[in-house]
């Protein structure tokens, strides 16, 4: 036998599927090298029957435990993103070509595998009369203080909801929960312009800031198993509806060790004013 195997033998050996093989590629757990395509990978059979070797002996409840809280799992299989080669597809389709052109609602359309205009309609006159009060009220908070509650109180379960039987309502529904959120973080009333304008004009960019926020938001599009998109996988999972995940995603956000960490920096950078960044870094050390 060859030193090297191809993905169909490497996924057979492992007993896997592709897409699980490409995961453990991403995540630095078997390495991928060259074949005779560049779409055409191979793996060395050492490496393949070492990590066969670690996935029969974690198969026991406390050691998977263990090792999904340390070392990086689960990995997960997706229809939605490839990893391949070092390069990522969102639904066969290159990131780097989403970034150059598209905006996040037509990426966000292409991931939910529905038309634009369907996800993205005419605003729904229902959230603004709630919203209003309760940003006045908060306008004093840093955005990840106030985008929790915010949208908690702003939004509704009934069209993510699990019964929502037809997609047509529930990408509708998916597309007004973007907005909303968008409209709680920039302190707006949700709009049916593109986020990356709606940013731009909230933060007064010029073109060129606004096309990175274009682009910032559709390289994020499908942010995978960080602490705060992992739990809303996990409470979208049982059955909860797609504002509850949002929600619960919010709530992990707010963590210090997560979306909090960006005040800390900033008060930082705000202690050390003028001064030398090192020797106040140093200081601080």
């Amino acid at each position: 036998m060859s030193s090297y195997l191809t993905a169909a033998e490497t996924a057979e050996r492992l007993g896997v599927s592709r897409a699980t093989l490409y995961a453990y590629v991403s995540r630095g757990m078997l390495h991928a090298h060259p074949g005779p395509t560049p779409r055409e990978s191979r793996y060395a059979l050492a490496d393949v029957d070492m990590l066969a070797g670690q996935r029969k002996r974690g198969r026991k409840p406390r050691e998977v435990a263990k090792a999904t809280l340390s070392w990086g799992l689960p990995v997960l299989e997706s229809a939605i993103t490839l990893i391949e080669d070092g390069r990522l597809y969102l639904r066969g389709a290159s990131i780097e070509g989403l970034a150059q052109t598209s905006s996040v609602e037509a990426v966000a359309a292409r991931l939910w595998q529905c038309a634009q205009s369907v996800s993205f309609g005419p605003v729904a006159p229902t959230s603004p009369a709630v919203l209003a009060p309760v940003q006045a009220h908060m306008a004093r908070q840093r955005p990840e203080e106030s985008l929790l509650p915010l949208f908690t109180l702003a939004s509704e379960d009934a069209p993510t909801a699990q019964w929502q039987a037809t997609p047509e309502r529930l990408a509708d529904g998916c597309g007004a929960l973007v907005r909303l959120l968008a409209a709680c973080l920039l302190g707006t009333a949700p709009s049916a312009d593109p986020l990356h304008l709606q940013c731009a004009r909230a933060w007064q960019l010029d073109g060129e800031g606004t096309d990175l926020v274009r682009m910032a938001l559709v390289l994020c599009a499908d942010h995978e198993l960080n602490a705060s998109s992992f739990t809303a996988r996990c409470v979208a999972s049982t059955g909860a509806s797609l504002r509850a995940a949002v929600v619960g995603g919010l709530a992990a956000l707010t963590g210090a060790r997560h979306g909090g960490a960006t005040a800390r920096v900033e008060a930082l950078w705000d202690e050390l004013g003028d001064s030398s960044p090192a020797a106040g870094l140093h200081q601080r050390l």
